[in-house]
């Protein structure tokens, strides 16, 4: 890497130039295939594009303690809006609710990673939500972050369909994280939580593919059910 010498500063930029270009030609063809607008597809990779370069470039939102803020909205709402938008061919409400316990286990991870580093970053200047929060809120903001996506599912599989439910199974997990972080065990945490990210999502995704119906429906089969037996 460029801080440890591995690369030039030259190296560095020619990377950035090529990747910007290899982006730029994959997302040429969804221009042109979707029956989306144009614009709107352009204007939604414009702004990632802009995010990559924003993190470390230019502003350097990463160092002034806004790097969650920007890495939950790109990995979460913009990311699958834009899919959506180029399969769908518009813009929609539910994409950017379904994207929201993405986001919050994405932020999980760059939270786990900060909070290892606070020292780190406090001899570097760094300024990150982990150290601006301190032991104590930082934990409590990391069990927020794990936690919190499953009253979604929770919310999803009452209403919807019960398959959504699926994400629970990781829930033995996602204790578990939360305790070592709360021990200070951090070493390791934010792999563990990419980790437990990555299971999540693809029981949420396999989930949403099986269509079952919502949890309040078989409640109530089973209590009419219930009663023709009594």
């Amino acid at each position: 890497t460029l801080v440890n010498g591995v690369l030039s500063t030259a190296q560095v930029w020619a990377l950035i130039g090529q990747s910007y270009a290899l982006s730029m030609t994959a997302a040429a063809p969804l221009v042109l295939l979707s029956s989306a607008p144009p614009l709107q597809v352009v204007l939604l990779a414009g702004v990632g594009a802009a995010s990559a370069f924003v993190y470390t470039g230019g502003p350097g939102l990463k160092y002034k303690a806004l790097g969650d803020v920007l890495i939950s909205l790109t990995f979460g709402p913009l990311l699958v809006c834009f899919s959506y938008l180029v399969q769908a061919g518009r813009l929609a409400v539910a994409p950017v609710l379904f994207s929201l316990p993405m986001a919050a286990h994405i932020e999980a991870i760059l939270h786990a990673n900060n909070a290892r580093d606070v020292d780190e970053d406090r001899r570097n200047g760094v300024l990150t939500l982990s150290s601006l929060m301190g032991k104590r809120v930082s934990f409590w903001f990391y069990a927020m972050l794990v936690v919190a996506p499953y009253g979604f599912v929770l919310g999803h599989a009452w209403s919807s369909s019960l398959s959504t439910a699926l994400p629970l199974l990781t829930a033995p997990i996602g204790a578990q994280l939360v305790a070592d972080f709360r021990r200070g065990n951090l070493q390791l945490m934010p792999m563990r939580t990419a980790k437990f990210q990555f299971m999540f999502g693809m029981l949420l995704v396999g989930g949403m593919l099986i269509p079952l119906p919502p949890l309040i429906s078989v409640l109530h089969a089973l209590a009419d059910l219930f009663k023709g037996l009594v």
